[in-house]
C-alpha cells in the first residue's frame, strides 16, 4: 500500500473524528476533517493521521471564535544560548545548519484576561525537505503552539521529517512501476536507455492500445479506418 500523504477521505473522517478531542466532535463535519487531515500508511496497512497547517487554523476558529476570544500568533529566535542548548539536547553537530525558534500563540478573552501558549520547533540539514530552516522552524513552532492551544495530540505534516518524505516518495515510486509481461520497468528510467526487447514491448502495447482507441471512435462516427 503507498505510504504517500495523501488528503483523508470521507471514509477515513469518521475514525478521525473519534480521535478528536470532544470538544470538536459536535462541531467538525466531515469535509472540515478532509481539508484538516492528512494519512499515510505503515507497511501492515494500518492508518497514520496528520493534522495540516490549513486544519490547525480550522480548530483555532472553532474553539475560540465560539468563545468570542481573538487569537494571535507569531514566531521568535531563541537567544544564541538557548539555540545551542537545545541544539546539544538534540545532539546536532556543530558545523550542520540548524535553527531553533519558539512559537506563541496568545488568546485575549472577551473580559481582557490572556491565555499564552509557547513551544519550540527546530529545523535541520538532515529533517527539512528543503534549505529555507528559518521558514521551516517558524512553521513548526506556531504549530506546535497551536496544538497546545487546541489540545489536539497529532503531529502536523510540516513536522515530518525529511526522511519520512524520501520513504513515502519511494513508496510512491515503486507502487508507479510497470509490468511488461513479467518484467519490472522502472518509470524514471529514459526510454532510450531501456533494453531494445522492452521498447518494442512497450511500442507494441501502445500502438495496439491507440488502435483501439481509434476504433472505438470511429464506431462511434459511424466511419470506417
Amino acid at each position: 500500500m503507498p505510504n504517500s500523504l495523501q488528503p483523508v477521505n470521507e471514509q477515513l473522517a469518521d475514525k478521525v473524528k473519534e480521535m478528536l478531542p470532544e470538544e470538536f466532535q459536535q462541531t467538525l463535519n466531515k469535509t472540515l476533517i478532509t481539508q484538516a487531515f492528512n494519512v499515510t500508511y505503515d507497511k501492515e496497512g494500518n492508518p497514520r493521521f496528520y493534522v495540516n497547517r490549513t486544519g490547525l487554523l480550522i480548530f483555532m476558529e472553532k474553539k475560540f471564535r465560539a468563545k468570542k476570544a481573538k487569537y494571535s500568533m507569531w514566531p521568535e529566535f531563541l537567544s544564541p544560548e538557548e539555540e545551542e542548548r537545545i541544539r546539544k539536547a538534540l545532539r546536532i553537530p556543530d558545523d550542520e545548519p540548524f535553527i531553533a525558534m519558539k512559537g506563541i500563540v496568545e488568546i485575549t478573552y472577551p473580559d481582557g484576561t490572556k491565555e499564552r501558549f509557547e513551544d519550540i520547533g527546530t529545523a535541520s540539514a538532515k529533517d527539512c525537505y528543503h534549505n529555507r530552516l528559518v521558514e521551516m522552524a517558524s512553521t513548526r513552532a506556531t504549530n506546535r503552539a497551536m496544538r497546545l492551544a487546541t489540545s489536539l495530540g497529532f503531529t502536523s505534516v510540516e513536522e515530518l521529517p525529511e526522511q519520512e518524505f524520501k520513504e513515502q516518495q519511494e513508496e510512491t515510486r515503486q507502487d508507479k512501476k510497470k509490468i511488461i509481461e513479467g518484467e519490472t520497468i522502472d518509470p524514471d528510467t529514459p526510454f532510450k536507455e531501456l533494453p531494445n526487447h522492452t521498447r518494442i514491448k512497450i511500442l507494441a502495447e501502445t500502438d495496439k492500445l491507440f488502435r483501439q482507441i481509434a476504433l472505438k471512435e470511429s464506431d462511434r462516427r459511424g466511419e470506417h479506418i
